[in-house]
């Protein structure tokens, strides 16, 4: 088992710490482990993958998170009162093989032995979704992290939950060691296909098209496309010209209205208001082309190429039937 020093909650740095060890290969976060094992309800495996291949990145934390962050404190406090155990939320990070694990709350004494062990690990939820008083009511995505963090340490587990019935409750959670082993397993096939950095092709049908833009880097060449690619291609220029035909709608709608209005800003129908056109502040804009003219050395100094993409267009003449 690996002690960590912890970093920042959330950095970047942290979030190194979750993508890869010393050594460069891919790590997972416990909190990843029903995604790993293709059993999340918010994060597929393919998406998993892709986001490990990728550089971590640090995102603003989701109101829901930022209540359970607020509340977590106070959970822990709960746990040690019922558990008659002085539990703290350290500075560590625990580690060991694929796998590395933030806890919410250990025992305290952990931090006077040797080998910073913990014997007690708490997890902390707080879940407006469920009502969760038993073992049997642990989400399943709930189990696999916590099967991931008592791999990592093999301390004895408690889940702390403030539930959507308001009722915090405190469960014992045995180890799972069949589920350890499935975690072992996976972590290891998953982590040598991103260690090799190419993406598994049986697996591109659960991308979308910005996500395989990513991936695979365009090349100049020709393939050939089965005959049956022709329905998705006739599929999408449909959509194309749906698309044209609902602006012009809403264009014809938007001229209608106008000629009714005129320079009134509300209208109603019996009395109801269902639509305004109210005046708004017109956009500042740049002069590009009077500041390139003027200041040609401002404009190279603060211009930033933007990233490289992908642009899908129909070939008019291979569709002809």
């Amino acid at each position: 088992m690996r002690v960590i020093e912890k970093p920042t909650h959330s950095s970047i740095e942290w979030q190194m710490i979750r993508h890869r060890d010393p050594n460069g290969l891919a790590i997972f976060g416990a909190s990843e482990a029903a995604a790993l094992m293709d059993r999340s309800m918010y994060e597929p495996q393919s998406e998993l993958i892709l986001k490990k291949m990728g550089e971590p990145q640090t995102s603003a934390p989701s109101p829901a998170m930022e209540t359970g962050n607020t509340l977590e404190p106070t959970l822990v406090s709960v746990a040690s009162e019922r558990l008659g155990l002085d539990i703290i939320t350290p500075d560590l990070m625990f580690g060991k093989g694929r796998f590395v694990a933030t806890p919410d709350g250990i025992d305290a004494a952990t931090l006077k032995r040797q080998d910073r062990k913990p014997e007690v690990w708490l997890e902390v939820k707080c879940t407006s979704r469920y009502a969760v008083n038993s073992l049997d009511s642990i989400p399943e995505t709930w189990k696999w992290q916590m099967a991931a963090q008592q791999l990592i340490t093999e301390a004895e587990m408690f889940l702390i939950v403030l539930d959507s019935n308001l009722h915090i409750n405190l469960l014992n959670v045995p180890r799972n060691h069949e589920a350890e082993e499935a975690l072992i397993q996976q972590a290891e096939i998953l982590g040598k296909i991103i260690d090799s950095g190419e993406f598994p092709i049986d697996r591109v049908g659960d991308l979308n098209a910005e996500q395989i833009a990513k991936i695979f880097k365009a090349q100049e060449k020709t393939i050939e496309l089965p005959s049956d690619a022709i329905e998705w291609i006739l599929m999408m220029e449909e959509a194309k010209q749906q698309q044209k035909q609902f602006e012009k709608m809403e264009e014809n709608a938007k001229d209608a209205l106008a000629r009714l209005l005129l320079d009134a800003t509300i209208g109603t129908i019996n009395g109801q208001q269902v639509i305004s056109w109210k005046e708004q502040s017109g956009r500042s804009s740049l002069d590009q082309k009077a500041l390139i003219q003027d200041h040609p050395d401002l404009v190279e100094k603060y211009t930033k190429q933007g990233n490289p993409f992908r642009v899908m267009r129909i070939s008019k003449k291979g569709t002809k039937s």
